[in-house]
């Protein structure tokens, strides 16, 4: 099964319980669901993820240093292009 066709899926279950009667937790019991993953569904159909990429480019930024404060107080000034894995393993580093 297709993500899309699990997320059809469970709107049309989430559909039904709307309409019926029965508490979140009666519902998910007769229909075989975990509590949990049905409330998930419940919320996510309720605040649906806007389409489209995740991220979008703003206009250009005047960045020239990628800043980075260890909670010691410690402060590195980073040149933008520096690779994100160096990046990764300073902050994995404290």
């Amino acid at each position: 099964m297709t993500k899309k066709e699990k997320a059809s899926q469970m709107a049309e279950l989430v559909r039904i319980w709307k309409e019926g009667g029965l508490s979140q937790k009666a519902f998910a019991h007769e229909n075989g669901l975990k509590l949990a993953k049905f409330r998930y569904w419940i919320q996510k159909q309720h605040n649906p993820e806007p389409e489209g990429p995740g991220f979008i480019q703003i206009g250009g930024s005047s960045v020239q240093a990628i800043g980075l404060r260890y909670p010691n107080g410690v402060e590195l000034s980073l040149p933008l292009h520096t690779p994100v894995s160096l990046i990764m393993s300073l902050v994995q580093a404290f």
